[in-house]
């Protein structure tokens, strides 16, 4: 499982190989952790609403980029913003949600910026309230996917 993070404060986007590079951890609380290599006391716990952990969809937009929740994305024309919805990375249009996978079978989607450093991306509205809904569900689907994770792990 692929993950990348949001830091707000910073405003500074890690990617999954920063976050490895930095000893960063998602905890099963949803937290992250920077492991010191040094010290267990120098080691820092951010809470969630400070790094926003965001799954990857395992998919690729039509130019090979990592399509990850938060991220926007350009389908003729039209801006769609990725989120979780019941486990399923889903694509947003008048309020539905639509399956990822089933939408963009030949990859035609193009990756443009994300909710968070591009928040200009999302100027309409609805898009607008999908954000502010995607925040809420944002942490029942990262606790739903960490679950699944262990379930998986534990039958290995």
């Amino acid at each position: 499982m692929r993950i990348r993070a949001w830091n707000s404060k910073s405003k500074k986007m890690f990617s999954p190989e920063g976050m490895a590079h930095d000893q960063m951890a998602l905890l099963p609380t949803g937290q992250f952790a920077n492991i010191s290599s040094v010290s267990q006391k120098m080691s820092v716990i951010y809470s969630v609403d400070v790094m926003i952990p965001m799954l990857s969809s395992g998919l690729n937009d039509k130019k090979g980029q990592e399509i990850f929740e938060g991220d926007v994305l350009d389908f003729r024309g039209h801006k769609f913003n990725v989120l979780i919805s019941k486990g399923v990375f889903c694509t947003t249009e008048d309020l539905h949600h639509y399956p990822l996978h089933e939408q963009y079978p030949e990859s035609n989607a193009k990756v443009i910026g994300n909710i968070y450093e591009n928040p200009e991306l999302m100027k309409d509205e609805k898009l607008e309230l999908i954000k502010v809904t995607a925040k809420k569900i944002e942490q029942a689907a990262i606790q739903t996917a960490l679950r699944h994770a262990h379930i998986h792990k534990d039958k290995e």
